[in-house]
């Protein structure tokens, strides 16, 4: 087998990633690339690919939500708690029953030690960690827990384990990293900044998005009886909402089925009103269902209907963010004016898509 140009042998075939797609994200750090997704962890160290599972290392649990490198070590949020790794030793935190934090210690597969801690993670939920030091911040379906740690993985396992503190008495820092001022985006604590340990290039959100001047302007379609509006929420057949052939919706609660009939209501009441008013020139405004009781893929696939079969002018989009996400990249190639009406995910406007708008505050706006 012949070598790369670089001196390098091609990774060998042992391991590799756990699934195709990367679906909870990747972090870089001192030659490590740390890749979770919702089937189990891979790292690449620039030539060979190794995969962790549950079954056969610490990891708390393989439905990884998020990864945050430091140094050589990666903090992993599972489902099912907290691991920290250098990829052959493990800490994993994990709240009991009654309230206390489980610490198990692995050293590969087998497992080197363990204690009960009285204060730990809020939740076996974990979304989201970040580390800086020996602090560590958790982001859990319970609550935002703050601990700190004593030692690696390889070195807690002889000496001392993390100890968990709880949330509330973070310690104070300087809001300037390298000579630079950071910006808290919605007032964002200092310790929540993201990336907090580095000066970014450009923060975001510090000056309003800039009008670059008129686009261009589409002619109206020929014949036109109606101006089409797309409406997609999760809605059920009942709604009027039509799925191609072939495409099951996914099972949904009736909570989330009743806010998209709601908002529907609203979205129709509004054309309803505007159409007494004389509509668009003269032509009345309709509403065209669609629902997002659908895998994600299949989301962007109906704003793809939306303008081409649908000839829409405009999209109202509904609650659930992971599906706005879709949609955002989605009407960046499309060109189909999105309105989010009920999504909070931040990172809606970062895309800083001129034709892509919402009518609520994002989580962070909302938390702080």
């Amino acid at each position: 087998m012949g070598r790369h140009r670089h001196g390098r042998e091609p990774p060998r075939p042992a391991h590799r990633l756990p699934v195709s797609d990367v679906t909870s994200g990747v972090d870089f750090a001192d030659g490590l690339l740390w890749a979770a997704t919702y089937v189990g962890l891979a790292r690449y160290d620039g030539r060979d690919w190794r995969s962790y599972y549950a079954e056969d290392s610490g990891l708390a649990g393989n439905f990884i939500n998020f990864v945050r490198s430091q140094g050589r070590f990666a903090w992993l949020a599972t489902d099912q708690g907290l691991s920290l790794t250098d990829g052959d030793d493990w800490i994993t935190w994990r709240r009991l029953d009654d309230g206390r934090t489980e610490i198990r210690l692995t050293r590969g597969a087998r497992p080197a030690g363990r204690r009960v801690i009285e204060r730990g993670l809020a939740h076996n939920y974990v979304l989201g960690v970040d580390a800086r030091g020996d602090e560590v911040w958790a982001a859990t379906a319970g609550g935002v827990s703050h601990g700190t740690r004593v030692g690696p993985p390889a070195a807690a396992a002889d000496r001392a384990v993390p100890r968990a503190a709880p949330a509330g008495e973070p310690p104070e820092r300087p809001a300037t990293i390298g000579g630079g001022a950071r910006f808290h985006y919605a007032a964002t604590p200092e310790p929540l900044l993201p990336y907090r340990g580095h000066l970014p290039y450009k923060d975001f959100f510090t000056e309003r998005s800039q009008f670059r001047g008129p686009g261009r302007e589409e002619p109206e379609a020929p014949g036109l009886a109606s101006v089409p509006i797309g409406f997609i929420g999760p809605l059920t057949v009942e709604d009027g909402a039509q799925l191609p052939a072939g495409v099951r919706p996914v099972p949904s609660d009736p909570f989330k089925t009743g806010v998209g009939r709601r908002m529907l209501r609203a979205a129709t009441l509004a054309v309803e009103e505007s159409n007494a008013e004389g509509g668009y020139r003269g032509l009345p405004f309709r509403i065209v269902p669609r629902t997002d009781l659908v895998l994600w893929g299949q989301t962007s696939n109906e704003l793809v209907r939306f303008a081409g079969e649908d000839r829409v002018v405009a999209v109202v989009s509904g609650i659930d963010s992971n599906h706005n996400h879709v949609l955002s990249r989605g009407t960046l190639k499309a060109e189909v004016p999105l309105v989010s009406a009920g999504s909070t995910d931040p990172t809606l406007v970062e895309h800083n898509i001129p034709w892509l708008v919402r009518c609520i505050q994002d989580d962070r706006q909302q938390a702080y």
